[in-house]
């Protein structure tokens, strides 16, 4: 049985809700992915696309339903890394993991305001309703936007959920709710690229 890991109340106040700190942390958003929209997202697609087609022809991108800001519903996308019973990894799929590519068509989320570059990361609707009914702080991550990467995943929490690691990524995304500043975001965007180049063997489920 999961145990409560803070004595928090039900609503967290963050320095990113702030007016101005919102406005900064949009406008950076929008410069960030429209950047990437337009030079990186088009020949990651063409080279996946590509290779996709000559592997399983399956699907590109990989949609699924999310709980974001304020629990509103959005779908998520992501280039496909699984084979298409989803129990695999594709040949190239741990690849892209490992490097957070498969992460990069979220642009699209960050356009359509649906998520920020930086922020605790959103699962699976079906996580989200068991593991918020285990631990009643785990409802504050849903008062900032969603991010395409986090103070969690770049401290070697991604992969597959269970009981433990959620309790960790939990304790790092509260700490970044709380500890937020314009540097965080950037130093964390700053540790997804190294690990975009390095890559991260946490990725791996």
């Amino acid at each position: 049985m999961l145990k409560k890991l803070y004595n928090l109340p039900a609503k967290m106040e963050s320095r990113i809700n702030k007016y101005h700190n919102k406005i900064i942390k949009k406008f950076i958003d929008i410069v960030i992915s429209i950047f990437l929209f337009v030079i990186l997202l088009p020949i990651v697609f063409i080279i996946i696309f590509s290779i996709v087609k000559l592997t399983d022809g399956g699907s590109v991108l990989f949609k699924q339903k999310r709980f974001g800001y304020k629990r509103e519903i959005f779908t998520i996308y992501k280039f496909r890394s699984m084979n298409l019973d989803g129990k695999e990894y594709t040949k190239y799929g741990n690849f892209i993991r490992k490097r957070f590519i498969d992460e990069i068509p979220q642009i699209i989320n960050v356009l359509k305001g649906e998520m920020s570059v930086v922020g605790p990361r959103p699962h699976a609707v079906e996580e989200d309703l068991k593991y918020s009914g285990m631990l009643s702080e785990y409802n504050n991550r849903y008062e900032v936007l969603p991010g395409i990467t986090g103070w969690a995943q770049v401290n070697n929490l991604r992969g597959k959920l269970n009981d433990e690691l959620i309790k960790k990524r939990l304790d790092y995304d509260l700490w970044y709710i709380r500890n937020w500043s314009l540097w965080l975001d950037v130093k964390i965007i700053f540790m997804t690229l190294w690990k975009m180049i390095k890559g991260d063997r946490s990725s791996k489920c």
